[in-house]
């Protein structure tokens, strides 16, 4: 009889065991990466442009809603008032969102062009507007600004909403770069780790200087997957005219990881064309494609990280 309930005994525990180990296999296979896209919107008001920005804008609030991504960042949302639009139509699945407040330079007559939309909790940690620009660049309040989501299992990451200086100015953007550098290490917190998102302008087959600038981050980045390599240099011919012409294509629009001593890791990067109809004939809807990721939040396995500064929080608005 001894040997029976012995024998029993291995037997629930064998089958114990098999069922932890499925329901653990079940909880992976359910788990729900982070889906994040950014997005040039080439929203940049009259009498500099003449784009269809209105019919642009009136489109991208609904084509960014079916496309469904948890967080979207934007850039070149110059036009106060498509901001607040996209906002607004947005807002019933994106109830948050962050702005980053106007400079107070002479010059910088509009603000940053950045805004962002969260389906999760999200808060404002800090903003640094940038000392160095060079040309019109710096009639804009050109700016970085530095976001903390929670996730529904409580885990949380930083990001960074950025538009960095166009053209070949890369002795500017390494100056932006550091000023967003010294944010980002202000507001490190031990196992959260930090993603710098935007229109970089720094061109991923440009070796120099996309080589340079990761390692002065210190942060990594990884080849796009799917079928288009560039983010840009496409033709818009049939649908708005783009001032300065049409570019080579290049990969400029980025997502760029700093762990902060967690397994966090980004994958499955695509360049997506977001397209509508304007008038008969079916556009591009900026003169960048979209770019979206899947961001996988782990848990921190190094713990080794330098606590850095944490300023006073700011409050995101909600509509």
């Amino acid at each position: 009889m001894l040997i029976h309930r012995k024998f029993l005994m291995k037997i629930l525990f064998l089958l114990f065991s098999f069922f932890s180990i499925s329901i653990s296999l079940s909880n992976m296979a359910q788990a729900k990466d982070l889906s994040v896209l950014t997005w040039n919107t080439f929203l940049i008001p009259p009498p500099f442009n003449s784009t269809k920005q209105e019919e642009r804008a009136d489109l991208m609030a609904k084509k960014i809603r079916a496309v469904g991504h948890d967080v979207v960042f934007f850039q070149e949302a110059f036009i106060d008032s498509k901001r607040e639009l996209i906002i607004k139509e947005l807002a019933p699945s994106y109830p948050y969102f962050a702005v980053p407040k106007k400079g107070q330079g002479l010059f910088q007559f509009i603000g940053a062009g950045l805004f962002i939309v969260s389906k999760y909790p999200m808060k404002i940690l800090d903003q640094v507007v940038f000392e160095d620009c060079s040309g019109t660049d710096c009639f804009a309040s050109k700016s970085a600004i530095i976001v903390e989501i929670t996730l529904p299992d409580d885990k949380k990451i930083q990001m960074v909403d950025t538009h960095l200086q166009g053209w070949d100015n890369v002795d500017v953007r390494k100056k932006q770069l550091l000023q967003i550098k010294e944010m980002m290490k202000n507001n490190a917190k031990l196992g959260i780790s930090q993603v710098l998102v935007g229109d970089l302008n720094i061109d991923a087959n440009v070796d120099f200087e996309y080589a340079n600038s990761l390692a002065l981050m210190n942060m990594t980045s990884a080849p796009l997957e799917g079928r288009l390599a560039s983010s840009n240099g496409f033709s818009t011919d049939d649908c708005f005219k783009t001032p300065g012409g049409i570019n080579k294509g290049e990969w400029i629009d980025h997502m760029w990881l700093n762990r902060n001593g967690t397994e966090t890791e980004i994958h499955s990067r695509k360049v997506v064309p977001i397209v509508g109809h304007l008038g008969s004939v079916e556009c591009p809807l900026s003169d960048h494609y979209a770019v979206e990721a899947l961001i996988e939040v782990k848990k921190v396995f190094n713990r080794a990280l330098t606590k850095g500064r944490i300023p006073k929080v700011h409050k995101i608005a909600r509509s």
